[in-house]
């Protein structure tokens, strides 16, 4: 997609080391930024740039995890890091998202920093209490597939689907793989730039 800088696998643990380095020079390099400037924030600085037409937008930067329990088995002397980035790096333009069909893998103190937590139906109450602070996830109808739960300052019921269809795992990807094809080349906006790592 147009605006994915880069994808890195669990495999790729020299590269998320330095991925992750890189993102706390971002952090630092924001803080002296917003303190020159005198905002306490990433959309403080976006109002005042946007009204002045003089300072340079800055990219806000996603940084998503999947399959967040294998992610950990690989890189558990990384999570100091990822509680970092989710403490401190959305107010300066750094936002984390984890997905996990584990929640129990994520610590407490990184699920602390987490302000919204999105859960499809869980078979466990005990994994939905644990998550979203309620069991409620496990009483979602399954006959509904997408249905799920929202938690931030209460719980809000959403639903999510596929942009495509498929009869299996292996054929939603293909369709989905050309389906973010036909998206890229559709897109006008602008696009994110690849991510430069330095050398160790």
């Amino acid at each position: 997609l147009p605006h994915v800088g880069g994808v890195f696998t669990s495999a790729d643990s020299d590269r998320i080391r330095r991925l992750f380095r890189k993102l706390r020079g971002v952090i630092e390099e924001r803080k002296l930024l917003f303190r020159e400037q005198r905002v306490d924030s990433f959309q403080a600085y976006h109002n005042r740039a946007n009204a002045s037409g003089q300072q340079p937008p800055l990219p806000a930067i996603v940084v998503v995890i999947d399959r967040f329990a294998e992610f950990r088995a690989v890189h558990e002397n990384d999570l100091v890091d990822l509680i970092t980035f989710a403490r401190e790096g959305r107010t300066y333009g750094v936002h984390l998202i984890i997905a996990t069909d584990r929640p129990s893998a994520v610590p407490g103190n990184l699920a602390g920093n987490l302000e919204l937590r999105y859960s499809l139906r869980m078979s466990d109450p005990n994994d939905s209490l644990y998550f979203i602070g309620k069991g409620d996830a496990a009483t979602l109808d399954p006959a509904i597939p997408g249905r799920g739960l929202r938690r931030g300052r209460g719980l809000t019921e959403f639903q999510t689907a596929l942009p495509v269809a498929g009869d299996s795992d292996e054929e939603q990807g293909q369709l989905l793989e050309a389906f973010s094809v036909r998206a890229a080349q559709a897109w006008r906006g602008p696009v994110g730039e690849p991510i430069q790592l330095l050398p160790e």
